[in-house]
């Protein structure tokens, strides 16, 4: 994955998170549609840190 692919996908996540707690500020949500978009965004956050291991020669 490139760097920059890498910071958008890390981006995108702290969107998600601070997208779906600012909504749920304002209409509030169900527990369950609060955890599945906090779920998503660490999902997404968590893809971004994820390092391809080079295959052993």
């Amino acid at each position: 994955m490139t760097k920059r692919k890498k910071s958008l996908l890390l981006a995108a996540g702290l969107l998600i998170i601070s997208g779906s707690a600012i909504f749920n500020h304002y209409y509030p949500m169900t527990d369950f549609a609060r955890g599945i978009s906090m779920g998503i965004g660490v999902g997404i956050m968590i893809l971004s840190f994820y390092r391809k291991r080079s295959a052993a020669a």
